[in-house]
């Protein structure tokens, strides 16, 4: 019995040297680029991207796809300085724009969990003709073991959610130009 609960002992030590030691190793910056070109002129994007109480129409973050989820904007919902706040299970957050041009797109602060984790965004707009290319830059850090480990599943579900969104942005442009 005592030899099982060394064994047992070391095991437990080797999983807890493993989990912190490789959890250290991991990086704790990430970014997501995702980009698309949309047959609009950049003032029709802004008019769903600079508004933030336009976002539910277009994104994946809404409460038809997260059910729990309660959006409340506590001032503005347009251009700088305009902030969104959400709860829901799991967690809580906030978004604020700190830049916003009509023809050259936004950029953004955001917040989960009271600071746990913070990233910063880009959407920019490039005109080509009638066309706008969109590209979505999200970039952030993770502290702590446990959060760069999480790290690994973070950057994958954040690349298919600017993917979805990015689509929703197109097709709510194309419905709305009818």
């Amino acid at each position: 019995m005592k030899k099982l609960l060394i064994i047992f002992g070391g095991f437990v030590v080797l999983l807890f040297g493993v989990y912190f030691g490789v959890g250290a190793a991991l990086s704790g910056d990430y970014e997501v680029i995702r980009s698309k070109t949309i047959e609009a002129l950049p003032e029709k994007i802004y008019e769903l991207v600079g508004h933030l109480d336009r976002w539910p129409e277009w994104t994946t973050w809404n409460t038809e796809k997260n059910p729990g989820l309660v959006i409340s904007y506590p001032g503005k919902c347009e251009g700088v300085g305009a902030v969104e706040e959400w709860s829901m299970k799991g967690g809580e957050g906030k978004f604020e724009i700190t830049s916003a041009e009509t023809t050259r797109g936004i950029s953004y602060d955001l917040s989960f969990d009271e600071g746990a984790m913070v990233s910063e965004g880009i959407i920019s707009f490039e005109a080509k003709g009638a066309t706008t290319l969109i590209v979505w830059r999200l970039r952030g850090s993770l502290e702590g073991t446990a959060s760069r480990w999480f790290g690994l599943f973070l950057v994958p579900m954040l690349e298919d959610d600017l993917e979805e969104c990015l689509e929703g942005l197109e097709r709510e442009l194309a419905s709305s130009s009818k």
